[in-house]
């Protein structure tokens, strides 16, 4: 038995403009994205898996991406996932404090708020969390050779070396980078000054159906001619 996922694969630097034929591939199903950059996927019901969004052919060479796990209860629509072209993240990566060892892992962090601490519901947001994975030391870039956190911060949002927090709005959070290839990584840390880190399993916030374990996988950067591999994790605040 099958539950369907929907969604539209999308330009980062350019939201409303889909992505034609990337491949889709989560749960042993893999298909293409429509001339719109929607897809439909067949996934097992109730059963964690990843999500991986790789190629284009469009003209455009864009960075594969690896989505943490989650599993669905239902029909889901993931909504808008979006693409980086190479060549934005060539710009991104020249604002880093140091080049990205191809050999180790990229991670990109989303922190999203809930319940009291969204915002939104008359509470806080995000602004001002702080996000720790072993072997960066809180408020430092981390040795050299070790995990490298960067904040992204201002409009259009890139990574910022002088941000020390999270800003609400901006999408992804932060990116880390130097981290140990693995295969299910779960221990990103979120402080906050008034709200909480939420337990997984966690519901996304759009679509309940869609369930996150709290685990990503890890895949080392890679370097030409293969594309990159970035992955990403959202976390939350309650």
């Amino acid at each position: 038995m099958t539950f369907t996922q929907t969604g539209q694969i999308v330009d980062f630097s350019n939201p409303t403009s889909g992505i034609p034929n990337a491949t889709i591939s989560g749960g042993g199903s893999s298909v293409k994205s429509n001339a719109m950059g929607d897809y439909t996927l067949s996934v097992p019901q109730n059963t964690a898996y990843s999500m991986q969004v790789v190629g284009a052919d469009s003209g455009t060479a864009y960075v594969s991406l690896n989505e943490q796990e989650w599993m669905l209860t239902g029909n889901a629509n993931r909504g808008t996932t979006s693409f980086v072209s190479q060549a934005t993240q060539g710009l991104l990566q020249i604002v880093l404090p140091s080049t990205p060892n191809p050999a180790l892992a990229v991670m990109s962090v989303q922190v999203e708020a809930t319940g009291a601490c969204a915002a939104d519901a008359g509470g806080s947001d995000v602004t001002g969390a702080t996000i720790v994975v072993p072997g960066l030391p809180v408020g430092d870039a981390g040795p050299s050779g070790g995990p490298v956190l960067v904040y992204f911060a201002g409009s259009p949002p890139v990574p910022t070396v002088s941000a020390t927090s999270v800003t609400a709005g901006l999408l992804p959070s932060a990116i880390i980078y130097n981290m140990p290839v693995a295969t299910a990584f779960n221990q990103v840390t979120v402080h906050h000054p008034t709200c909480t880190q939420k337990a997984f399993p966690v519901n996304d916030l759009t679509d309940p159906h869609i369930v996150y374990t709290g685990n990503v996988e890890l895949q080392a950067l890679g370097a030409a001619p293969l594309p990159p591999t970035v992955s990403y994790i959202r976390v939350f605040l309650e």
